[in-house]
Formats: structure tokens, sequence, C-alpha cells
């Protein structure tokens, strides 16, 4: 301001810079404790605002500054606090972190009467905004009276101009636009002067000056919806003001058309009846829209639109809309939409509807929806949708039509139609298709095609596959394969069990069963591993790597030359054996044997040998079956041979031929015979010789 407009104004009395501010806020409201004796007024003000972290702006001759004071008050309204101070000798206006105090003695009849007399019935203030740092133009601006809430703003090149009534002798004036810190002027009525105001970024760094006819920062306002129904004086005034007008009522046909005027972005508002679309600061009870219900700040309260609420801020009560709810900050209640709910903060409650649900922070709640729920950060209770839900850490359940995806832990439980995805999971994941693990998983899976996870600590049955990576402590079911690290508890699978590291338990299919090192059971048709240290493989074909493995070669009372090859374990291995005899009569053998080491290089060998025999005569023709037991003193010449004899016990089953020489022939003296039912069995012992390599 000017010097000649400093003379000129004399009954200015205060030019304030106030806090900064991010929302409406009743001061009044604000409780406190405060306790100080006889002090002057001023002094008393200022342990106020220290106390309550706010500023007090007043003009000085409205009460005497140095007359003593006691004020004493705990945990009680700042209001309650000032009555004490003036009793109702003064009306308080709160504009930012700012307290007015206003003079509430001077009557309106007595200052018309003194504007009639001197002819003052409104004058005009004019002039320029501009940045304090810079010194350039502001425009966009916001010039408020607090009293009569009569607004003017500052255009391109930071002009502005006000028409105030001369009803008051005293006028607050507060000069603000988002980004700067606000100023206030106690000013009394007068002739038309210029005031020029520079108002003060309210970062260090400068600001750069929009040329649009709007600067808007808020989320809210970057909505298409609220562009097309707000005006953008109306948005510009929230945006710009941080007063707090409480309001009983206010009815709206659209956001420019209502009680509350262009203003209704700064004001809260008790019961909000919008007829079609409405736009109000804040609500503090009861919304009630035939289309569309805005709120810039925050709704404490229930909030119902036929078709969307849009709120800027946090939602404390229920909202429901016909088709969407939209909120830039956190729900603590409900959101009820017939298409969409979307949350940029936190759910604490529950989030429904037709559709889907968005929440970009942590649910504190559940969500329940028609088709997708998308929460990115963590969920405490449940999800619940027809096709998809989306989370981060799940406290409760996930149970969708189609798929579940968590990005962090579930606690109890993934339950879907088709595909599952989690971390650690602290319950069960049951699916159609496919459940994926990427941790730990303490209690089940379940899926009809694929379960994969690191450790398994309970169960996992799957249609085709299961794979842990790590262990496998309790089960492993798959209709086709498990695969596994360690392998604690049980495998069963219709084709492969893989252990890639240890068995110390069981594992059984029908094809073959794969371990590094076995301390357990394998029972399959084949079995593979590197190191049996306490287990065994039991099956038709089993290869341990570092087992047993010898190549026989024996002469016995039947047949003069056999060659067999044994592998497994000395604990548990098979046979595989091939023999002929002077005739041509061979026989093709298979078995299982055990060895018990004696004291030094001598040791004990059972085996137990099924044969089928066949005459290679003019044709191969079947001669019967024989079964033998074999046991085997055996000696270790040397590291990598050794000699064996032993006796042996053969039983021979065969149909009666009508030439009986080739029983003859392959009976070594029997000491039993039996025919029976066109079959013949026999009975007799015999001995064999042998050298392994």
């Amino acid at each position: 301001m000017s010097k000649g407009n400093i003379i000129m104004f004399a009954g200015i009395v205060a030019f304030l810079f106030l806090k900064e501010v991010n929302a409406q806020t009743n001061l009044l409201s604000k409780r406190i404790s405060i306790s100080v004796e006889s002090i002057p007024m001023e002094q008393a003000l200022m342990k106020l605002s220290e106390v309550g972290g706010f500023n007090f702006s007043y003009n000085s001759d409205i009460f005497r500054s140095d007359s003593l004071v006691t004020l004493k008050v705990r945990n009680k309204p700042v209001e309650n606090a000032l009555k004490l101070l003036f009793a109702d000798k003064m009306r308080y206006k709160v504009v930012g972190n700012h307290i007015i105090i206003l003079p509430n003695s001077e009557k309106k009849n007595t200052e018309r009467t003194a504007n009639k007399e001197y002819g003052m019935g409104a004058y005009t203030i004019t002039g320029y905004v501009f940045d304090a740092s810079t010194g350039l133009a502001l425009p966009n601006a916001t010039i408020y009276e607090v009293d009569g809430k009569i607004v003017a703003y500052s255009n391109s090149i930071g002009f502005y101009k006000i028409v105030l009534p001369s009803d008051l002798n005293l006028k607050g004036l507060t000069y603000c636009r988002y980004g700067y810190l606000d100023s206030i002027l106690l000013i009394r009525p007068s002739k038309s002067v210029q005031i020029d105001v520079s108002l003060q970024p309210k970062q260090k760094e400068l600001i750069k000056i929009q040329t649009r006819t709007t600067v808007l920062q808020s989320d809210l306002h970057g909505s298409s919806i609220v562009n097309w129904l707000v005006p953008n004086e109306t948005m510009l005034n929230a945006e710009n003001l941080k007063v707090y007008e409480k309001k009983t009522f206010q009815v709206s046909l659209l956001p420019f058309v209502g009680s509350n005027y262009t203003l209704s972005g700064t004001a809260t508002n008790n019961l909000s009846l919008n007829i079609l679309a409405g736009y109000s600061g804040s609500v503090d009870g009861i919304e009630l829209g035939g289309l569309f219900n805005i709120v810039k700040n925050d709704v404490k309260g229930l909030q119902m639109a036929g078709w969307g609420n849009i709120v800027g801020n946090n939602t404390e009560g229920i909202q429901m809309a016909g088709y969407f709810n939209l909120n830039m900050g956190s729900v603590t209640g409900a959101q009820l939409a017939g298409f969409q709910n979307t949350l940029r903060g936190e759910m604490h409650g529950i989030q429904v509807s037709g559709f889907n649900n968005v929440t970009t922070q942590h649910v504190d709640g559940a969500q329940i929806t028609g088709f997708v729920n998308v929460a990115l950060k963590d969920v405490r209770l449940a999800q619940v949708a027809g096709f998809v839900n989306y989370g981060g850490n799940i406290g409760g359940i996930q149970a969708s039509g189609f798929v579940n995806v968590a990005m962090g832990d579930v606690e109890m439980a993934q339950l879907t139609g088709f595909v599952n995805y989690g971390k650690n999971i602290g319950g069960l994941q049951a699916a159609g298709f496919v459940n994926y693990a990427d941790g730990d998983v303490d209690a089940a899976q379940l899926a009809g095609f694929v379960n994969v996870c690191n450790s398994v600590t309970g169960t996992q049955l799957a249609g085709f596959v299961n794979v842990a990576y790590d262990t496998v402590e309790a089960f492993q079911g798959a209709g086709f394969v498990n695969y596994g690290g360690s392998v604690t508890g049980t495998q069963l699978a219709g084709f492969v069990n893989v252990a890639t590291v240890e068995n110390t338990g069981f594992q059984g299919a029908a094809f073959v069963n794969i371990t590094q090192i076995l301390n357990g059971v394998q029972l399959a048709t084949v079995n593979v591993c590197d190191t049996v240290e306490s287990g065994v493989p039991i099956g038709f074909f089993s290869f341990v790597r570092k087992g047993y493995h010898v190549v026989e070669l024996s002469s016995d009372e039947t047949f003069f030359a056999n060659v067999a090859f044994k592998t497994g374990t000395a604990r548990f291995y098979n046979i595989f054996k091939f023999g002929k005899s002077t005739a041509n009569l061979y026989s093709y053998s298979y078995g299982l044997g055990f060895k018990r080491p004696l004291k030094g290089k001598h040791s004990l060998d059972f085996d137990f040998t099924f044969s089928t025999l066949q005459d290679n005569g003019n044709q191969t023709v079947s001669v019967g079956k024989l079964f033998k037991f074999q046991p085997w003193y055996s000696y270790r010449v040397a590291k990598y041979f050794t000699l064996a004899v032993g006796p042996s016990v053969s039983v021979y089953n065969a149909k009666i031929q009508d030439s009986e020489s080739l029983f003859n022939n392959i009976a070594f003296h029997p000491f039993y015979t039996k025919d029976y039912s066109g079959n013949r069995l026999q009975m007799w012992a015999g001995i064999a010789l042998g050298m392994r390599f």
C-alpha cells in the first residue's frame, strides 16, 4: 500500500500474515487449558494464542489492552475462554488460522443514522495483489469481507475491485490465494480508495504465476464432473478461502444456484439438501442429493445421492449412491454404491458395490462387490467379489469367482473358482485351477490343477501338479506330479514325486520317486536317489547312485549259466536275471533281496526270484513259472570281486504236457510233486555257486 493510502486509511490497524492451514477448522471449538492471573488483556490474548496455536486479529481501540484480567480454564473450547474475557461484548470470525475479534455493541440502526448523516451508503476498494517474493501481479486471489461475505477476485494483471456497504464501523478483509499466506486488514468505512497488497508464498521456492482463468490445486477440482458442475468462482473461493462457516441448513438446485451462493465450498452444513446437485465445504450431519453431492472437505454423518457422491477428503459415517462414491481421503463407516466405490485413502469399515470397489490405501474392514475389488495395500478382514480380488496383505479372507491376488500375506483363506496368488498363506488356498503362494503355506492348498508355494507345513492337494520349492512337512497329493525340496511328510502322486534335497518321510507314486538324500521310504515302480542314509527305496527298479550295484555270474542245479544285475541298497535291492539250461530252456527272472553283513569280509545275502521259463526249440513256448529262495554265503575277495555259495529251494508250477520229459529236465530230484486241475506243482532243493563284480 502506498504512503498516501496509509495516511488516508488511519483506521487500518492490522496487516497480518497467517500460518499455513490445509482445511477449514473451527478454532473456536478447539479445547485448551490455560491459567493466568492479573495480567494485561493484550498479554492474556497472546498467551491464549500460544496455547491454541493460532493468531488473533483485532482493532486495539475496541477494548483497553492494558486492563488486568484473570483467566483459568481446563479443557474448554476457545470460545468459552473468550466469553470469560469479553462476556458478550465481542463477536468472532474464523479465517484460516486466525480469529478476528469484532465489537458486538455497534448496532445497525446507529450505523445507518451515521451513514445517512454523512451520506456514506457504500464505498469501493480497488487495488492490486502482488507476489511478495517476485513483485509480479498475482491473479486469481480472493478478496473476502468476513462479515458481509462479499467476494471479489484479482484478474490476470492482479487488479481487484470490491464494493462494501458501510453498515458496520469495523470490517475485516482477507486477501488469500492457494499457495500463499493469507493477509487480513481491519478497516473502517471511508471513501473509495486503492489498497495494494503483497502475499507471501508459503514455500521458499517461487510459485509460478498462472495465467489461466483459475488455478485449482485440489484433486477434487481435477475431476471432470466437478469441473462441469461447479462454477470456476465457486471452486476458486473453496481453494483460496480457509474460513469456518457453519450452516444449519442449505438448499441447492445446482452448485451455482443455492443458498450459499459462490461461498458454498467454504461452508459446513448440518443439513444439506441438493435437489439436483450441490457443492459444499463440509457436511456435519445429513446430505441428500437428487443426482450429485460434492463436498470439498469432510463428511460426518450420512450422505445419500441418486447418482454419485464426491468427497475431497474424509468421510465418517455412511455414503450411499445409486451409481458411484468417490472419496479423495479415507472412509470410516460404510460405502454403498450400485456400481462403484473409489477411495484414495484408507477404508475403516465396509465397501459394498454392484461392480467394483477400489481403495488405494489400507482396508481396515471388508470389500464386497459383484465384480472386482482392489485394495492397493492391506485388507484386514475380507474381500468378496464375483470375479476378481486384488489386495496387499489379507488379514482375513479373499473369496472370488475367478481370481484372487494378494501381493502380501494371507492370514486366513483365499477361495476362488480359478486362480489364487499370495505370498505367505497362514490358512487355506483353494482354487478350481491354480494356487500360487510366493512364500509358505501353513494350512492347505487345494487346486483342481496346480499348487505352487515355497514351503508347506500343511497340505497340498492338486488334480495335476504340486510344487513346494523348499520343504513339505505334512502332505502333498497330486494326480500327476509332486515337487518339493525337503520332504518330512508324505508325497503321493499318480505319476512322479520329486524331492530335490531330502526325503525323511514317505514318497508314494505309481511310476517314479526321485530324491537326493533318502532317510524315509520310497514306494514306486521306479525309485531314484543319490544317497540312502537310513531309509529304503521299494519298487520294481531302484537306483541309488551311491548305493548297491553288482553283476553276478552263477550256476545252479537247473540252469548252468545265469547272469544277474542287482541294484538298490544292501538293505533292499532289485534283481534282474537271465538263465540258460543245457536244453533249449531259458529263464527270465525278477526278484528282491537284502544283504546282512557279518564280521570282516563275510556276509549273508537272501534272494527271492520269480522266473518265467520258455522252451526255445522250434518255437518259443512258455513252460511254467519258477519261484526260488536263494540264501548266499558271500566272501569279498577284493574290493570289486566276491565269491558266493548257497543252497536254494525251488517251487515250479506248469501245465501237464503229453510228454513228461520236460518236467524231468527242469525238476532236480523233487521232494514234492502234486497234480491238480491239469497242473503239476513240484518242489526241490538245490545249490548254486557264483561270483560278483
